[in-house]
């Protein structure tokens, strides 16, 4: 089961990647009669940004259902007293929802990605789900004045999920604004997944991943842009819990 935790004031769901994945499935099967469910991962970096931003942290705090994601906030979470949680990260939970949604016959539009990762995603996505319901897909790099178009080109397809892969918080920003015009049952913001399916970014050996070391394979990898996420959130994290116990008198 999933339940919901409240971490810092932020409301997070935790669960095993089973459950959220027959919940995530059983959401996109669903007829909706009203906006469709919007879903995000929230990793330390992602949270970092929106302790930054209370204008964002705001929308997507009301909007949407966040996923607790990553080694960071699992650290935190123990720091807190709360035990070692299971995180739900995209890149571990997408088979899952694949093969649910294959059997279900539930159909998805994928966006996302440059041209050229999009397509490679989506020939990975085709190979190994050969029955999944590609409803259509679209790359992620478009005009704002072209997201009319890009949703009702979503809501013309008849997908029931949408794989929104464009990176936090740009994806939740074009979910929220759109959310009305995409005829979909569940919004699935899944940050930088497409790089991953395509192959652009390898993942960790598995080895490195059970012992929860895939930051440190992704820090060697790209040095410059997970620099900052390694040395400076994670002390920031410590500090920001000390404050915030501080304030309220109470850890969580």
């Amino acid at each position: 089961m999933i339940r919901e935790l409240d971490f810092l004031d932020l409301p997070l769901l935790v669960g095993n990647l089973e459950s959220t994945a027959q919940w995530l499935a059983s959401e996109a099967a669903a007829q909706r009669n009203r906006p469709p469910l919007l879903i995000s991962h929230i990793n330390l970096h992602n949270y970092y940004l929106l302790c930054g931003d209370e204008g964002l942290r705001s929308q997507i705090v009301g909007e949407c259902r966040l996923l607790f994601d990553g080694i960071g906030l699992k650290l935190g979470a123990l720091a807190m007293g709360r035990g070692w949680l299971d995180d739900i990260n995209g890149t571990d939970l997408y088979p899952l929802v694949f093969d649910r949604i294959e059997r279900a016959r539930i159909p998805a539009f994928f966006l996302g990605g440059t041209a050229e990762v999009k397509a490679k995603a989506i020939a990975c996505i085709q190979s190994r789900w050969p029955s999944l319901a590609v409803a259509g897909h679209r790359s992620g790099y478009f005009r704002p004045d072209d997201e009319p178009a890009v949703a009702a080109e979503i809501r013309a397809s008849g997908a029931r999920l949408l794989v929104n892969s464009r990176g936090f918080p740009r994806q939740e920003e074009f979910a929220i604004r759109n959310r009305n015009d995409l005829g979909v049952s569940v919004v699935w913001n899944v940050g930088g997944l497409f790089d991953f399916i395509s192959e652009t970014k390898p993942r960790a050996p598995l080895s490195m991943r059970r012992l929860r070391l895939e930051w440190l394979y992704r820090l060697w990898l790209e040095p410059q842009r997970m620099w900052p996420r390694t040395v400076i959130e994670p002390p920031w994290l410590v500090t920001h819990v000390i404050r915030h116990r501080a304030r309220t008198g109470r850890i969580s």
